[in-house]
């Protein structure tokens, strides 16, 4: 179906014209109402402590994985089918010159609807190490809603809220866009991504952080046909620029095994803190994923405690000798969509109709019923005639609430 990025008029126009102008607000906070109008020290670094899974193959724009993706990209899951939930722990010791034990937790989900993905997460990150790693303990919550446009093409807008101790109130707003290509050349999975973090009062990340990414498969094995690849390897990179004042950015492999085990590693720079002689180690983090999948029985429908169940391992280099070990669990709720909606038409016998408006059997009327698992986009009803040449073609008038782009965002 076509659709054409128009802008609505009238009290919609005037609805969002106030975002954007509450947007400009947030972003005129001034740098040097910040901590020292530069990155803070771990500030960017601690976004990595998100979630176990985020802290081992690194949070990058492109990446997926629920609430804690979104947290770093609202667009991240704008094209999700199922709920997810995710929940974790993060331990962090000091073996340095600084003792202690610090602790990131972290509880998030995801709600696909009919007009977007909706989506929340709740973390605590408590750091006692006030020379090497400085962030003391923060209190963050998150909200994202975002949709898919286009086939592949994401976009998300999130909303900040919390307290730090170092630099109390934390209220943001985050943009972002994430495009998915599928297969170009020999990459496959190309994604490329990009996103406007912390638009307003912000101490993790730095305030107004822009930062984009990358993402593809350069190893692809064929699996049989109906089986998952047995092995993938893929590349993602960020370059981030915080506060507009430094630059920063990460790089991270990653192995897939049969969409079972994936092993990943990733390392990454931030100039300022290595200017000042206070960088995070340059010891590439590690992350273990084990994913099992609960299979729906062929004989029965699908329920909610279908899906898969995550498992993530996790260790983190971060600065001085302090590590972050932990781990945590993503559960996706239901069987993936995989099947075509089903088409039911009924009527009694065979009807022949003459349509030349002399109310003489002019209309044929017959009951039909289109139901899927998830959402249905949109309907066409093709007439042929007995050489399989269209004759008359029908659809839906209105746009459905699935299939909806950029001019009826967030409506019904």
């Amino acid at each position: 179906m076509d659709e054409h990025f128009n802008f609505p008029r009238g009290s919609k126009m005037l609805n969002k014209l106030s975002i954007l102008i509450l947007i400009g607000l947030m972003t005129a906070v001034p740098v040097f109402s910040q901590f020292d109008g530069v990155s803070p020290i771990g500030a960017n670094t601690a976004q990595d402590l998100y979630s176990p899974s985020m802290a081992g193959r690194g949070g990058f724009t492109t990446s997926r994985g629920g609430a804690p993706a979104a947290a770093l990209n609202p667009a991240a899951e704008g094209d999700a089918k199922r709920m997810i939930f995710d929940i974790g722990y993060i331990g962090m010791p000091g073996f340095g010159s600084e003792s202690g034990w610090g602790n990131a937790f972290n509880l998030g989900a995801i709600f696909p609807t009919r007009v977007g993905v909706f989506g929340g997460s709740f973390r605590i990150i408590q750091s006692p190490f006030n020379t090497n790693f400085p962030v003391e303990t923060s209190f963050m919550g998150n909200l994202i809603a975002s949709k898919e446009l286009y086939p592949g093409l994401n976009l998300g807008i999130g909303l900040n809220i919390g307290y730090s101790t170092s630099k109390s109130l934390i209220l943001s707003g985050d943009f972002g866009i994430r495009m998915n290509h599928g297969k170009i050349g020999p990459l496959e999975n190309f994604t490329w991504a990009a996103v406007f973090r912390s638009a307003g009062v912000s101490w993790i990340p730095s305030f107004i952080t822009p930062a984009a990414g990358l993402s593809f498969d350069f190893i692809t094995l064929r699996g049989e046909p109906g089986k998952p690849s047995p092995f993938r390897m893929g590349l993602a990179t960020d370059i981030y620029f915080p506060s507009f004042q430094n630059v920063a950015g990460k790089l991270g492999l990653n192995m897939v095994i049969a969409d079972l085990i994936t092993v990943s590693a990733t390392s990454g720079f931030n100039i300022h803190e290595i200017a000042l002689g206070k960088n995070a180690s340059f010891i590439p983090s590690i992350g273990i994923m084990a994913n099992i999948k609960f299979h729906s029985s062929r004989t029965r429908k699908p329920l909610l405690s279908d899906g898969e169940l995550a498992i993530d391992f996790a260790a983190k280099p971060l600065y001085e000798n302090i590590w972050g070990f932990g781990g945590g669990v993503t559960w996706t709720l239901g069987a993936a969509d995989n099947n075509p909606p089903v088409i039911t038409v009924d009527y009694p016998h065979t009807q022949w109709i003459s349509p030349n408006y002399d109310r003489n059997s002019s209309y044929l009327e017959f009951p039909v019923s289109i139901t899927d698992e998830r959402y249905i986009v949109e309907w066409v009803f093709q007439i042929l005639d007995e050489s399989n040449q269209k004759v008359r073609t029908f659809r839906n008038t209105d746009r459905l609430p699935a299939a909806r782009g950029f001019r009826d965002f967030g409506t019904g």
